[in-house]
């Protein structure tokens, strides 16, 4: 596999996951009129980078969860149609997502795209009581952690405003102490969870944060909340679609 190639796997669901992801962070700052679109993209995009050289330290036995080992055999766990298939499919998954500017979990499509793959090796050689366990493990973007942290700045700076738009605006109106109550709330539970040892959706805790601030102060907007509840039930299938397609397609082309 040549280097562009491998350079491409690593830059695009990295650019994918900060187009949809890096504004979570900060939407209810943005939504709440804390702070400007501007300043809350600066702030989530330095946050980030400082995030993804943190992992070099914390997210080792993470990244493993989507080698695919222990889910397919060992030679295909190595080769480079799954690396690329995986990248490609959730990347889509996500890119997909975001253009509709619905927020929605990277972790779930990467993993629908290792079980489409899964699908398509067979039942036999294909391990899917792994890919259950694993079925909620948070995302390590790629094991090259300087061009991930580059390409998930880029994408957040260049590609998160619609998604900011649905956390920030569309669920749910929000003053500037519920603005900081959702953040509170999205910050005690993943670190409390991290802490603990058992894996959340960043995603799931931040929108489900606004929903409740939505459902307690009577200003949800139930339109948007069941269009970010039906992305989250399709990501997970489109990603396994996307992966089952594209690793088909690589494996047939190259034999």
């Amino acid at each position: 596999m040549t280097s562009a190639v491998l350079i491409l796997a690593v830059f695009w669901p990295a650019y994918s996951n900060g187009a949809n992801d890096n504004f979570k962070g900060v939407a209810t700052l943005y939504g709440s009129g804390t702070i400007s679109y501007r300043k809350a993209v600066t702030w989530t995009t330095i946050a980030t980078m400082a995030g993804s050289v943190l992992s070099i330290l914390l997210a080792g036995s993470l990244a493993k969860s989507f080698s695919g080992k222990g889910l397919v055999p060992p030679e295909l766990a190595q080769s480079g149609e799954l690396l690329i298939s995986v990248a490609a499919a959730g990347a889509g998954t996500i890119l997909l997502a975001t253009f509709l500017g619905m927020p929605t979990s990277t972790t779930h499509a990467l993993t629908g795209a290792l079980g489409g793959i899964a699908l398509i090796v067979g039942y036999e050689e294909a391990n899917l009581g792994e890919l259950c366990g694993s079925f909620f493990l948070p995302l390590v973007v790629s094991p090259f952690l300087a061009l991930g942290a580059a390409a998930m700045a880029i994408g957040g700076l260049l590609n998160s405003r619609k998604v900011a738009e649905t956390m920030g605006k569309r669920i749910t109106d929000l003053n500037p102490g519920q603005g900081l109550l959702g953040n509170l709330v999205t910050a005690a539970l993943v670190l409390g969870a991290s802490r603990l040892g058992v894996p959340v959706s960043t995603t799931h805790v931040s929108c489900d944060a606004i929903f409740g601030i939505g459902m307690v102060s009577r200003t949800a907007r139930w339109k948007t909340i069941a269009q970010i509840l039906a992305t989250w039930l399709t990501t997970l299938p489109i990603g396994a679609a996307l992966g089952a397609v594209i690793y088909w397609t690589l494996t047939r082309t190259g034999s």
